[in-house]
């Protein structure tokens, strides 16, 4: 009964009309409820709704304020529980707002949706406790959408805002779980940007200037970081991440750029950053503690990660047209290092195993390096400098090592090592010139130098201990070296032209 009496001497709210055919419906129940209604135009409707029926000790100390200056505005508010706040103000033409907060015993939640401009519209959901959310739009045509969940009674509430600036924009943010904060932030025309977040203490910003960006960030689990911010026009951004305190970045600046995060597991980082146009990068990351960087500057360029494991690291950095890399790393703690400078370079990394470090360098065109590793500790460099220069190095086992350096045009390399401890250094300068290594066994060591144009050498090495040097400068010099056994040693030296030579050894 004491309750009746301060809701009926409590209630209060003010509406307030200008022009014709404005309507207010405002409906209270409970104590302590304010409610104020102003309209200033033609055809304006608002509807207030704040109630306490889902619970008899609910329906205390909400307040909503609405103003509307224009024509055919509307705006819904609802809030049930306990001091819930909400705000709309429209001004201009044809905006819709829509809050709805709270059932029940819902507490502490504020809504606020600002527009001004045509037909922009907004609504905000929020359920359960201590949940914020913001909406400010200015334009045209603009969408906004909050939909929010504390998940629990008292838990810590999730906070939302949403910024627009422009015409046909495009926002929308969904929270579940605790003490989530989701921001998007548009400046320009036909911007749409998509966060989803479950769990708790998840963060997810999101910055667009431009028109017709695209960006959609997901994340599921715990204390994970999104982070998005696009400058230009067409840009396209995909963050998704499973697990816990994982960790994604993408800038880009320019047109027609596209960045993909994937990641599963824990303590993953990935980031990437474009410049220019047409730029591609795919990040995939599964497992703990893997770490992903790309930067792409020019046009065209194409990088593809793929982790798989623990603590493996991989850097990609490509500046020109038309330049791809491609690693796959499977394990734990693998390193790889991309650099491509120029056009239409190609380089491709796997690594399988624990421990196996690689890193390519190119700068020129057509330049093409492959790169395979299997087993544990395996160590490759690869530095092409010119045109269409070719390597290929495949090292299986632990401890192997390979350092190929071309520069000129149209040099050739295959390096292949089997074993432990093998070790091939292969140095190409000048045109056509071609080297096949091959080493199985153990602590073999190769060394080819080659200078001049269409030099060719191979060497074998199978056993243990064996040792083979090759010097070739000059022009159309030919050499095979043989070694099978264990301590074998072969000095192959030619100066000129059209020199050749076979070194055969055998034995133990």
């Amino acid at each position: 009964m004491k309750k009746l009496l301060l809701s009926a001497a409590a209630l209060a709210f003010c509406t307030v009309g200008f022009a014709q055919n404005n309507d207010s419906d405002v409906d209270q129940r409970g104590t302590l409820n304010t409610s104020g209604v102003l309209q200033v135009g033609g055809n304006n409707t608002s509807v207030v709704d704040q109630d306490g029926r889902n619970n008899a000790a609910g329906g205390d100390s909400n307040s909503a304020l609405v103003v509307q200056l224009g024509n055919r505005n509307a705006s819904d508010v609802s809030s049930q529980g306990d001091r819930n706040a909400a705000g709309v103000l429209q001004v201009g033409n044809r905006n819709g707002a829509t809050i709805d907060q709270g059932v029940g015993y819902a507490e502490d939640n504020v809504a606020s949706t600002i527009q001004t401009g045509n037909r922009n519209t907004a609504s905000q959901k929020q359920r359960y406790d201590n949940n914020q959310a913001f909406i400010n739009s200015n334009g045209n045509r603009n969408t906004a959408m909050q939909d929010q969940s504390s998940m629990s009674e008292n838990a810590p509430g999730n906070f939302a805002d949403i910024d627009q600036d422009g015409n046909r924009n495009m926002a929308s943010q969904t929270q579940r779980g605790e003490a989530n904060a989701a921001f998007i932030t548009q400046d320009g025309n036909r911007n749409d940007a998509t966060q989803t977040q479950t769990g708790d203490m998840n963060s997810a910003t999101s910055t667009q200037t431009g028109n017709r960006n695209t960006s959609l960030e997901s994340q599921d689990g715990d204390l994970n970081v999104s982070i998005n911010t696009q400058l230009g026009d067409d840009n396209m951004t995909d963050h998704a991440q499973k697990g816990d305190s994982n960790f994604a970045s993408t800038t880009q600046t320019g047109t027609f750029n596209d960045s993909s995060i994937d990641q599963d597991g824990t303590g993953n980082g990935a980031i990437t950053a474009q410049l220019g146009t047409a730029n591609d990068s795919d990040v995939e990351q599964d497992g703990t503690g893997n770490g992903s960087f790309v930067a792409q500057a020019g046009v065209g360029n194409i990088s593809d990660v793929k982790q798989d494991g623990t603590t493996n690291g991989s850097l990609v950095l490509q500046l020109g047209v038309a330049n791809n890399s491609d690693v796959d790393q499977v394990g734990t703690s693998n390193g790889s290092f991309v650099a491509q400078l120029g056009a239409a370079n190609s380089s491709t990394v796997s690594q399988d195993g624990t421990g196996n470090g690689s890193a390519v360098l190119q700068a020129g065109a057509l330049n093409n390096s492959t790169v395979s590793q299997v087993g544990g500790l395996n160590g490759s460099l690869v530095a092409q400098a010119g045109v269409a220069n070719g390597s290929l190095v495949a090292q299986a086992g632990i401890g192997n090592g390979s350092t190929v350096a071309q520069t000129g045009f149209g040099n050739g390399s295959i390096v292949g090592q089997l074993g432990l401890g093998n070790g091939s250094s292969v140095t190409q300068t000048g045109a056509l010139n071609g080297s096949l290594v091959g080493q199985a066994g153990g602590f073999n060591t190769s060394t080819v130098d080659q200078n001049g144009i269409l030099n060719g050498s191979a060497v074998g090495q199978l056993g243990a201990g064996n040792t083979s040097n090759v010097d070739q400068d000059g022009f159309l010099n030919g050499q095979v070296t043989g070694q099978l056994g264990t301590g074998h040693n072969a000095d192959t030296k030619q100066l000129g032209a059209g020199n050749g030579s076979i070194t055969l050894q055998a034995g133990f």
